[in-house]
């Protein structure tokens, strides 16, 4: 009987507990703890006096669980330590115990004037929702003429930022800064057509600027793929942007629970929509460079700290720096500092590969910098005969 108890007690909760998160889907986990819930009259009657608690257990787990919450066990005795349990701020690392599968198909529920719904609990909200220029761009090949690129107007990927706004303390106190904060922040980001979409500090998913349509988020940036060279990512990348700050101490520059969750979400609608690689995937760090100065990371937000596992992506960190590897921007001691290590092995990798082609040429590096760097400039000056490119720092 001793036996049974503890196979039914705390470890049992666990259990289901662990189950639980690994089930996407609100509705389904919400189906699966309630059938959970259904004690069978055999084991009832066994553990009557643990019942109540076992139930308990069930119950908050159906709170907790869906913002990211874990439920621990109270240790009773003079060593017990006090647990605190915070949903307000996400750590670096959350570990969730899996991504959702490559393949996930997310569709359209419904579509209403204010909002969206799709079929993974993403809601999407539309109230600020702006017409931009229509997307075209082209897709360079890494050794071909640009003048003879094919034109696009699907999105290619999706860069990540920081609106690196004023931030006010996130607790019940707040809540009404909160709000208009939030309020303000989508409004002029739609206004000036920043980023297609923004995620408040309450989860909620702000469509600012429409997909088809340029969001002028980028900047001068490069990204690449197998599929070829794409650059000014204004035009090929969507924009999504978290309300927060990379940079910084604490609650400051981390994004919380809500907001990861809604990240996971929004990623497997978009990539879902638009077959989009998951290597094209990134941070506004890793696409950033300055012409100016020949220089990565003009812009540093998501230089370290974005959760790429916890919204359904592979560490996009270990990925090439493209901008150095193709065109041979280099980067500053301030980026090296403010990198994720395996960002800055990734800039390590892309110089050595750039001093092995300089040798192979029988050149020095910097000369070979600066033809790649006249390529990129030829490139730049093919995407600015589409039309009028409005230019961003």
């Amino acid at each position: 009987m001793s036996r049974l108890r503890e196979l039914i007690a705390d470890p049992w909760v666990r259990y289901v507990e662990l189950r639980a998160e690994r089930i996407d889907d609100p509705v389904r986990r919400l189906k699966y703890l309630r059938q959970m819930m259904a004690v069978p009259a055999w084991l009832d009657s066994l553990v009557f006096t643990r019942r109540m608690a076992w139930r308990a257990g069930i119950a908050g787990a159906i709170l907790l669980v869906p913002f990211g919450w874990r439920w621990t066990p109270v240790t009773q005795g003079r060593d017990a330590q006090p647990r605190v349990l915070s949903a307000s701020v996400a750590p670096h690392e959350t570990h969730l115990d899996e991504t959702p599968p490559a393949n996930q198909s997310v569709w359209l529920v419904e579509r209403h004037k204010e909002y969206e719904m799709y079929s993974n609990g993403l809601r999407i909200e539309r109230r600020f929702e702006t017409a931009g220029d229509p997307r075209s761009y082209f897709q360079f090949e890494r050794a071909g003429d640009p003048a003879k690129a094919p034109l696009r107007t699907e999105p290619a990927g999706i860069v990540f930022h920081t609106t690196e706004s004023n931030l006010a303390p996130f607790d019940r106190a707040h809540n009404e800064t909160l709000r208009r904060f939030g309020t303000a922040l989508v409004e002029y980001t739609s206004r000036e057509k920043l980023y297609h979409y923004v995620v408040d500090r309450f989860g909620q998913v702000n469509r600012a600027v429409r997909e088809s349509d340029v969001a002028y988020h980028a900047g001068h940036s490069v990204w690449a793929d197998e599929a070829g060279i794409y650059v000014r990512l204004n035009h090929s990348f969507l924009g999504v942007s978290f309300e927060g700050r990379s940079t910084g101490s604490g609650e400051e520059r981390t994004i919380n629970h809500a907001q990861i969750h809604a990240g996971r979400l929004l990623t497997a609608m978009l990539r879902d929509k638009y077959q989009i690689a998951e290597e094209n995937c990134v941070t506004h760090a890793q696409v950033s460079v300055s012409p100016l100065t020949r220089k990565v990371g003009y812009h540093t937000d998501w230089a370290a700290n974005f959760p790429f596992r916890e919204v359904g992506l592979k560490n996009n960190y270990k990925l090439p720096l493209w901008s150095v590897a193709v065109f041979g921007f280099a980067p500053s001691d301030e980026y090296m500092e403010l990198a994720d290590p395996d960002l800055r092995e990734a800039v390590r990798s892309a110089e050595k590969g750039l001093e092995d082609e300089a040798r192979q040429q029988n050149v020095t590096l910097s000369q070979h910098r600066a033809e790649r760097l006249r390529e990129f400039a030829r490139f730049g000056n093919a995407m600015r005969q589409i039309r009028a490119v409005k230019e961003t720092d």
